[in-house]
């Protein structure tokens, strides 16, 4: 290559010299002609090996920086709180922030490296206001080409790249992304998201569970009380606050003050111009309720105020108890960044079935609404249903298996080498379930193309499909797997095990699945044993060795059990 340009958007040309700085820049008419081209695709994670390097690398810096925060954030805001206070504010932001920027950095540090006369191709961006107005956007804009412009720019500068750059005519917007106008099913939801239950001194931020199950629950208990008021989230109130305030010390490490430099920036609203309004709204909520106890689970992501109750509950001597929430990787994978964060700050920590010693305890309960469904399966159709999943473009997460380098190179290419190895009658009776959130993979015209008569899976839970399929296959290590599993639907899995790094106590399991002919780590061999059994799964399916293999696996990493009210209620009872 004579001159090489590096692309950092989708929004420059696809030329014979291009190198792309990741799949991102890929938009979705244009991936079938990339993989005509096979232009280089800049991807600092050769091996799992390297997913893990990078996430420990990450967590070890968002950790530290947690530190640094606290002090300073101590002084700014005239409080005193402790370091583990600061960390159950900051730590989910901050390692998912880090996570989101080292990644950005790896790839530019490539481009320093292997391509020096490079021209880099960015459009024009301003990045001088907030990045995020609360600590969840770090997640939900990660995929948003205009915050990774910024971050790019950001890198490009301070790198001392921006001398190479070619900035494209395109203006993009700088301000802080805001939720549009909301109509009734999104002002439900959030209110949904908002309320909340407590028994005695415990509160239970559990907004996925139906009303039902938390009236079981509770009557189980000895009794509860719906929350009013609600937890306050949006519309606080935003002191003006000088940003230059955080200033931390520079080092002898690049991406560490590149991070200083960027933090004053990228710090939610949330956790610092509103800090003083959360903080009374939360001290407010626990002295009126007088709680001592908060079991918490996903919500703890999703709404800031939370993360302020839960901070004050430990500085106060309270307890927090979190729960497993979805399947991907907790008990399972080296690379678990959610339940290391969660494990960390949390006292206890109910699992799916799993425990183990490190960290805070464990604590084994079934899983609340696979237990209702462990019995419904009953087929009703020929249906093969085949539920795929992806991820974002760019990487927003050091989740090994789903790496937007991966998804790319090899993900599609294991489907279609299963569909191809299908014998006909097999393949017309693929009910296939794509990804909710396309992110630009143009997911169900690639499908079609493998399978020119495809139907699709439109319903909004892959659950609904499961009982009542003959079939489900399953092509990646997540939450349906253990949900097909625990509800005894004929299962095949097949994914990349190279890809997917286990634990040593999990490895035995998932051998367990292999050896009774319910997982393979090759297509073609998963597409054989379809092939095999696709007349009569049942008969295979309900065979001692392979029932005796899931019920095992089930017990471990998906527990379902009739009884699940009595052990949930004695075990909460021991706990208060």
């Amino acid at each position: 290559m004579s001159m090489v340009t590096v692309n950092i958007s989708p929004y420059s040309n696809l030329k014979d010299d291009t190198v792309l700085i990741g799949v991102n820049c890929l938009d979705r008419n244009i991936i079938k002609q990339a993989l005509e081209k096979e232009p280089v695709i800049i991807n600092p994670y050769q091996t799992s090996d390297g997913i893990q390097k990078a996430s420990e690398t990450c967590w070890n810096i968002s950790f530290k920086h947690c530190d640094f925060l606290a002090k300073l954030l101590n002084e700014i805001h005239a409080v005193s709180y402790s370091s583990l206070y600061w960390k159950i504010l900051l730590l989910p932001w901050m390692n998912a922030f880090v996570q989101n920027l080292y990644d950005r950095y790896l790839r530019l540090c490539i481009v320093r490296r292997d391509f020096p006369h490079a021209v880099i191709e960015i459009p024009i961006i301003g990045i001088s206001g907030p990045l995020y107005a609360r600590s969840f956007d770090v997640w939900k804009q990660s995929d948003k080409h205009a915050l990774n412009i910024k971050l790019y720019s950001f890198l490009i500068k301070s790198m001392g790249l921006n001398s190479k750059v070619k900035y494209l005519d395109i203006k993009l917007d700088d301000a802080v992304e805001v939720d549009a106008f909301l109509g009734l099913r999104q002002i439900l939801k959030r209110l949904r998201q908002s309320m909340h239950f407590h028994s005695g001194n415990n509160l239970f931020l559990w907004y996925k569970e139906t009303p039902r199950e938390i009236f079981n629950l509770s009557r189980e208990m000895g009794g509860f009380q719906w929350g009013v008021p609600f937890i306050k989230e949006e519309g606080l109130y935003k002191k003006s606050l000088n940003r230059d305030k955080i200033r931390l010390a520079s080092t002898e490490d690049e991406f560490e003050d590149i991070l200083h430099k960027i933090i004053p920036i990228a710090f939610p609203i949330s956790l610092f111009e509103e800090f003083h309004a959360r903080r009374k709204e939360a001290a407010h909520f626990l002295k009126t309720k007088k709680i001592r106890i908060v079991f918490t689970s996903e919500y703890f992501y999703l709404n800031d105020t939370e993360k302020f109750i839960l901070g004050e509950i430990k500085e106060t001597g309270g307890r927090i108890i979190g729960r497993q929430h979805g399947g991907a990787g907790y008990g399972s994978s080296l690379v678990a960044i959610h339940e290391r964060i969660e494990r960390f700050l949390f006292d206890y920590f109910i699992t799916w079935g799993w425990d183990d010693k490190d960290l805070c305890p464990t604590i084994p309960l079934p899983v609340l609404h696979l237990s209702k469904m462990r019995y419904v399966h009953a087929q009703k159709n020929k249906d093969i249903l085949f539920i795929g999943s992806h991820a974002p473009m760019y990487v927003y997460s050091y989740s090994d298996y789903w790496l937007s380098e991966f998804v790319y190179n090899k993900y599609y290419n294991m489907k279609d080498i299963f569909f191809r190895n299908l014998v006909e009658p097999a393949r017309k009776r693929i009910l296939y379930r794509p990804y909710p959130t396309e992110y630009g993979w143009n997911e169900k015209k690639r499908i079609r193309e493998m399978l020119p008569d495809v139907r699709f899976h439109e319903s909004c839970s892959a659950i609904v499909g499961m009982k009542t399929c003959s079939l489900v296959v399953i092509d990646h290590p997540s939450t349906s797997f253990l949900e097909a599993l625990s509800m005894n639907v004929p299962t095949i899995c097949f994914w990349d095990n190279t890809q997917s790094a286990l634990r040593d106590e999990a490895k035995i399991y998932f051998q367990l699945l292999k050896e009774a002919g319910i997982l393979y780590y090759d297509p073609i061999d998963a597409s054989k044993k379809v092939n095999e059994i696709a007349d009569d799964p049942q008969d295979w399916w309900k065979s001692q060795k392979v029932q005796t293999v899931r019920h095992k696996f089930c017990r471990r990493y998906v527990w379902v059990d009739e009884n699940w009210k009595d052990i949930w209620s004695r075990t909460l009872k021991v706990l208060e």
